[in-house]
């Protein structure tokens, strides 16, 4: 098999750079709002999410948290990220630009081109999951 290039939790994209703010952000809003403790958070606990779909993570991170209020939470840290890469302060890993040279965005929720699969993210993780099933068959 030639490469195979995925990112579902920031293999080619360095999501910790987005969602850490992000999700201080989100933190600092629940403790401001009486929802959480303040308490120190390091950046290898919030990197430890990656890869964790939002229902799930806030599920384990904050088990006794309102359903409401996680939900609010999971959407909010979530347009936070994307606010973030829309003001462009997403990045690659250096060397990802050149093996993604020529790609184009398809708005589809899992993209196969070649031995490149790639999706939206979290949301479309079952989606994703089985393109890469049926590719590796």
């Amino acid at each position: 098999m030639a490469d195979l290039i995925f990112d579902y939790d920031g293999t080619v994209h360095e999501t910790l750079r987005i969602y850490e703010p992000a999700f201080r952000n989100t933190y600092a809003w629940l403790v401001e709002n009486g929802y959480a403790q303040p308490r120190q958070i390091s950046a290898k606990e919030i990197g430890n999410w990656l890869g964790y779909n939002s229902t799930d993570m806030w599920n384990s991170f904050m088990p006794g948290l309102d359903p409401a209020i996680k939900e609010k939470a999971r959407i909010m840290l979530g347009e936070d990220m994307a606010q973030r890469i829309e003001s462009g302060q997403g990045s690659l890993y250096p060397g990802m630009e050149e093996k993604l040279v020529g790609g184009t965005a398809t708005g589809e929720a899992v993209t196969v081109d070649g031995n490149i699969i790639t999706g939206q993210g979290p949301a479309k993780a079952m989606a994703f999951a089985l393109a890469l099933v049926e590719h590796l068959k």
